[in-house]
């Protein structure tokens, strides 16, 4: 879907009936040149009242008759930015001046000619009624993006089904990262070494400083937009998306929600935690809905203290699926275990830590 309305969309509108006289000189930065609004002057120097990406109508410019009067007007209007200009014809003068015409070809500055027929009024009308369908469009396919998003979510693999969602959404490739960078989790593509590189490195970087902060870079192949994901005092990783242009605003609005969905994600899978006891010589896996601190000081006591298996393994604790690796002092005494399952064979120092 096209982002803005572009000069081709105007020169190509069969009510308007314009008629190219000065075509682009290349695809970039010719009628695909984005309009952002069309305005009337035949001011001798308009350019204090004009902008980038603007479009100019004119009829006669005051003062300006020789072909150096003409070259030094289109010279500046050129300078400024404007996309293109427009001569309308049948009010002061039958034809496009030719001195015109030979200045926005040495200034490379597209001129249409306009007929009398069609005011200028209709050619502004039509770039604000394009602008708003465009805007409209923008919106519905946020609101679509937004919706499917929040579907990926809930699925049994939310996080890989967010990522591979909002690849889709945003036509990249997707990574999510630790706050030391290393890739956790992806969507779309293999990444290139050495794009993968600068991104664990940048990732690092946003990782280290310990709060929420985003970052961009851009080379010929690829454009890459980090954000962190949580809240600065406890960051649970980057997001990387990386595509072939810039993100537009609603794309990157799409990539903030996912921003918040990941953050709830990662934030409920950190309470996961899933806590196994093993005993000798039978083994069996016991998880139980505790405070990581009341199992580990648990089994700490029964390994010295179970009557009827007094050679207790060291106690495991291990992650819910899909988690990383935790180690016991990695646990917080706040964390409650959300996931559990019934042990085959309850023994009383396993029911001791039901509740």
């Amino acid at each position: 879907m096209s982002v803005s309305v572009t000069l081709r969309d105007l020169l190509h509108a069969s009510e308007l009936r314009l008629v190219p006289l000065v075509s682009a000189h290349s695809a970039i930065d010719g009628d695909q040149a984005p309009v952002d609004w069309v305005h009337h002057s035949d001011l001798a120097d308009p350019t204090p009242f004009v902008a980038r990406n603007q479009v100019l109508l004119i009829t006669r410019p005051r003062k300006i008759r020789t072909a150096q009067e003409y070259d030094v007007y289109v010279e500046r209007l050129a300078r400024v930015g404007v996309v293109a200009l427009g001569f309308g014809v049948k009010v002061f003068s039958d034809e496009t001046p030719p001195a015109l015409i030979a200045a926005c070809h040495r200034h490379q500055l597209r001129l249409f000619e306009v007929p009398f027929a069609t005011p200028f009024i209709a050619v502004s009308r039509f770039v604000a009624r394009k602008q708003a369908q465009l805007a409209q469009a923008r919106d519905a396919q946020t609101l679509s993006a937004l919706n499917g998003l929040s579907s990926a979510a809930l699925r049994p693999d939310g996080v890989r089904s967010l990522l591979r969602e909002l690849a889709k959404r945003l036509n990249g490739d997707v990574l999510l990262t630790d706050v030391l960078g290393t890739v956790t989790a992806s969507a779309g593509t293999a990444v290139v070494p050495e794009i993968a590189e600068r991104v664990r490195g940048e990732a690092h970087r946003l990782g280290s400083r310990g709060q929420r902060a985003t970052s961009s870079f851009g080379t010929d192949e690829v454009y890459a937009s980090l954000q962190t994901v949580g809240p600065g005092e406890g960051l649970r990783g980057i997001l990387v998306v990386l595509t072939q242009r810039p993100v537009s605003p609603s794309d990157h609005a799409v990539a903030t929600s996912a921003v918040a969905l990941l953050a709830l994600l990662l934030k409920q899978r950190a309470r996961g935690i899933v806590i196994t006891l093993c005993c000798a010589p039978q083994s069996w896996s016991c998880c139980c809905r505790v405070k990581p601190a009341s199992a580990i000081k648990f089994c700490r006591r029964s390994a010295r203290s179970c009557p009827k298996h007094p050679s207790w393994w060291p106690c495991l604790v291990a992650p819910a699926r899909g988690m990383p690796t935790l180690g016991t002092q990695a646990l917080s005494p706040s964390t409650t275990v959300t996931r559990w399952r019934s042990c085959p064979q309850p023994h009383p120092c396993c029911r001791s830590l039901q509740h």
